[in-house]
C-alpha cells in the first residue's frame, strides 16, 4: 500500500504521519510531497517588478523556501522510517492542491494523507482549501487529520447509506485492512419525509420508523460481521437525523476519535447529496477523516 503524504511550511504534516503510523496499513510505503507555491501566487496584481518596487528580494524569498520545503521533507521522511513506513521525499513547485493530485496519480497512489490542524481561522482557511480541493478532486482515499492522534485506542465511526457506492467503500476500507482500529461503530442516519413516515435511504421499503430502523440495523449488523474480518469489535448505531447532525451525534455519544465516510454518493444526485454532506464534514468536523474513493 502505497501513501502520499503532504508537508506543508508548518507542522500540519506531522498529525498526518502520526495517524498514517497510527492506523497501520499493511506494507505501507509514502512519498512525503512539499509543494513550493510561486510567489506570484500572494496575489493577482502582482507584476514581474514587484520585487523591485517593494523591496523584497524574490530570488531569497524562494531561496528560503526551498531550504524550508527541505527541512520539513527530512523531518517528515525521518517519522515516517521512525514508525516503520519506509519514506522517500519529493520537493515540486506549484499550488500544493494541484501538486498533490497530479502526484497522486504519477506515484499510483492508494491513500492520501494530509494534516489540517484548527490553528485560529486564517490557518483554517489556508489548509482548509487544500483538503476539501482534494475531497473533490483526487482519485484516492484521503486522510484529513485535524488533530494528533491520542495514545489510546482508536474508535472509528463507518457511515453508510446502504448505497452501492457505501457498499463498494466498506469494499475500499477493508482492502486497506488499517490494524490500528481496534472498534468500529457502523452508523447510518435517515429522515422522514414531507414530514410522512418514509425513509430516505436507498432500496428500503416504505416503512413506519421502528420497521425503518429494523431494516437499517439489520444491514449495519451485516456490515459488522464483515469488520470483524479486520480484528476490530463492531457495533451498530441507527439515528433519525440530517446526516451531518446525525454522525456529529454519534461521534460525540461513541467517544469516537475517527470519522469514516465515501466521498461521494451513486447516482448523480446522490453524488451531489452525500458529496456536499463529505465536503461539509472534511470543512467543518473536528475530527481526524478518513474519505474512501474506491
Amino acid at each position: 500500500m502505497k501513501a502520499l503524504v503532504g508537508v506543508d511550511s508548518g507542522d500540519g504534516y506531522v498529525a498526518a504521519v502520526q495517524w498514517l503510523i497510527r492506523l497501520d496499513f499493511q506494507e505501507c510505503t509514502a512519498v512525503a510531497c512539499h509543494a513550493i507555491e510561486p510567489v506570484t501566487a500572494l496575489g493577482p496584481a502582482i507584476a514581474p517588478d514587484f520585487g523591485a518596487t517593494y523591496g523584497l528580494d524574490i530570488a531569497r524569498i524562494e531561496r528560503a523556501e526551498k531550504e524550508r520545503g527541505e527541512e520539513v521533507l527530512t523531518h517528515a521522511k525521518l517519522l515516517l522510517d521512525e514508525g516503520g513506513i519506509p519514506a522517500e521525499t519529493t520537493l515540486v513547485y506549484g499550488h500544493p492542491d494541484d501538486e498533490l493530485i497530479r502526484c497522486d496519480a504519477e506515484h499510483c497512489a492508494d491513500l492520501i494523507a494530509i494534516g489540517c490542524e484548527q490553528k485560529g481561522e486564517f490557518g483554517s482557511a489556508v489548509f482548509g482549501s487544500v483538503s476539501r480541493s482534494l475531497t473533490s478532486h483526487a482519485q484516492s482515499s484521503l486522510i484529513v487529520a485535524k488533530t494528533r492522534p491520542s495514545e489510546g485506542p482508536i474508535r472509528a465511526v463507518f457511515a453508510t447509506d446502504h448505497s452501492e457506492y457505501a457498499n463498494r467503500c466498506l469494499d475500499e476500507l477493508i482492502r486497506l485492512a488499517p490494524k490500528g482500529i481496534t472498534e468500529y461503530v457502523v452508523a447510518s442516519a435517515y429522515q422522514i419525509e414531507g414530514g410522512r413516515s418514509r425513509v430516505a435511504i436507498p432500496g428500503l421499503t416504505a416503512a413506519v420508523i421502528d420497521e425503518a430502523e429494523r431494516q437499517i440495523t439489520e444491514r449495519n449488523e451485516a456490515i459488522c460481521e464483515r469488520l470483524s474480518s479486520l480484528g476490530a469489535s463492531a457495533s451498530s448505531k441507527v439515528v433519525q437525523a440530517q446526516p451531518v447532525e446525525g454522525l456529529r451525534k454519534v461521534m460525540e455519544e461513541s467517544g469516537a476519535n475517527l470519522l469514516i465516510v465515501g466521498a461521494k454518493g451513486h447516482t448523480a444526485l446522490e453524488r451531489f447529496f452525500v458529496g456536499s454532506v463529505t465536503y461539509r464534514l472534511v470543512a467543518e468536523s473536528k475530527q481526524t477523516m478518513l474519505v474512501l474513493r474506491p
